[in-house]
């Protein structure tokens, strides 16, 4: 038990109900708020072995549900039945179907990380009434506030990176402070975290740049893509620095006319040819874990880990300490990735109708396989279809909103491919907050399709037209 976050704990509960009595409606910023920038550091660590226990975090989420309860939902009522929270429901049945399904077959070795995981991902979902909240009490400048947060926790991590970097302060891994950190983690609980979070709040800034009309803002919001950058590259993990490079592209390519997606094109063909070369002569020392990538033998540990490997293998080196038996040659990064992915695999072929069991494992560097080993197809499909769901919602629309639900979806579902971005909280909890935030806009406008917000300041208000529009419906709702 920790003592100093519990005296912590208490201050910010105290200020939530401060909030609460004379701020109702910044109350669910404030949950964000404590999400983004309190480091993960645990007051319980309920299982031995295990980094994942309650945070301070964790009881201030509870508590605001509790009143949204007490207050019988009004402020988000209207997103139950919709189509994308009856997925919803339907993902986190499955999930319970495959947590039974581990427990009851014996297959889950610890039943207790495996109840963790689930209200966790309850709990992450929870921020879809969280973000419904705070356009409900801010209808006329959410996206404007919104924004503002996003600015001061990037200004933050930049601070907190660069410090890192100079060797002056140590970083939060595993929910303990090390004085010192190979990577850039900010506030995070790894690399692969912060270079997530950043990727997923860069659409703002890349978007705000191509259509904001103030040379001011352009400006402003270029030096905030600067700050995303050096983040990410000082974070030295692969998977989010190819993230941002392609994010922006992108964006670039498709909100260019047809002249600038022709030198885009050239620019970005000379671009990744230069990249090559820098990464070939090691130029920067961010770029040099690239070098250890090669083809033949990233061919060749595949077919290792897939002939040989078996969940057996990771059962013994994560709950008896046995090393593991990776490929001999190549990059080692990958090569452990590939034992894992190959033991999932391995498992899956057995189990693969609702896997074998929800949080069943640990950290698998890939969100994908380890949800088909945990959740199995049905499990899977159901949560991709929330996205496909998501990217249906957002057809026919063109105001701000919308551009940057795409594109965080975009980056949550690339990274997931090598991360384990879906258990990430404080990622998945900002990208479900934007949900929330959409949801409700969608819900409100249902017919509204045409909108198109472009004249923007950093990231844009709504007109007043449409302002008056929300206001309207929301009065004749209650």
């Amino acid at each position: 038990m920790n003592l100093l976050m519990i005296c912590v704990g208490i201050v910010l509960i105290i200020l939530f109900f401060v909030l609460l009595i004379f701020k109702r409606n910044y109350l669910s910023l404030y949950v964000l708020i404590i999400w983004i920038f309190l480091p993960k550091i645990n007051i319980i660590t309920p299982i031995a072995n295990v980094t994942t226990g309650i945070r301070i975090e964790d009881i201030i989420i509870l508590i605001f549900c509790f009143v949204l309860l007490f207050e019988k939902f009004k402020s988000c009522k209207s997103l139950f039945k919709s189509k994308l929270m009856l997925i919803c429901y339907a993902y986190l049945g499955a999930s319970f179907i495959s947590f039974l399904w581990g427990i009851l077959g014996g297959l889950t070795i610890s039943p207790l990380a495996s109840i963790l995981g689930l209200v966790r991902k309850v709990e992450y979902f929870c921020f879809i009434l969280v973000g419904a909240d705070f356009i409900y009490f801010n209808k006329t400048n959410y996206l404007e506030i919104f924004k503002q947060v996003i600015d001061i926790s990037l200004l933050y991590i930049f601070i907190l990176c660069i410090l890192q970097y100079s060797k002056l302060i140590g970083g939060f891994l595993i929910g303990e402070y090390s004085p010192v950190v190979t990577y850039a983690t900010a506030q995070f609980n790894g690399a692969y975290e912060l270079g997530a979070y950043c990727n997923l709040i860069l659409p703002l800034y890349i978007y705000s740049v191509i259509k904001s009309k103030s040379w001011q803002d352009k400006i402003l919001n270029s030096c905030f893509i600067f700050f995303n950058f050096v983040a990410v590259a000082l974070t030295m993990s692969r998977t989010p620095i190819a993230i941002n490079i392609l994010i922006t592209f992108l964006m670039i390519f498709v909100f260019s006319n047809k002249k600038f997606k022709i030198i885009e094109a050239v620019g970005c063909i000379t671009f990744v040819c230069l990249l090559f070369v820098l990464i070939k002569y090691q130029a920067f020392s961010f770029l040099q874990r690239f070098n250890s990538l090669n083809l033949h033998e990233i061919f060749n540990s595949i077919s290792y880990n897939i002939q040989n490997v078996t969940y057996d293998d990771y059962y013994k080196n994560l709950y008896e300490g046995q090393p593991y038996s990776l490929y001999g040659g190549g990059d080692v990064s990958f090569n452990m990735r590939m034992f894992k992915w190959a033991a999932m695999l391995n498992v899956f072929l057995s189990f693969p109708i609702f896997g074998y069991g929800f949080g069943s494992n640990v950290t698998i560097d890939g969100n994908y396989i380890k949800m088909l080993a945990e959740n199995g197809l049905v499990g899977l499909v159901l949560f991709i279809c929330i996205f496909v769901r998501i990217f249906l919602m957002t057809k026919g629309r063109k105001d701000l909103l919308n551009v940057l639900v795409i594109f965080t979806s975009i980056t949550i579902l690339l990274g997931a491919v090598f991360i384990d971005m879906f258990e990430s909280s404080k990622v998945m909890s900002l990208f479900w907050f934007i949900i929330g935030i959409f949801l409700f806009k969608y819900i409100s406008q249902p017919e509204n399709k045409s909108e198109n917000n472009d004249n923007i300041t950093g990231l844009g208000n709504l007109t007043i037209k449409n302002n008056r529009e929300i206001i309207k419906t929301t009065k004749r709702r209650k």
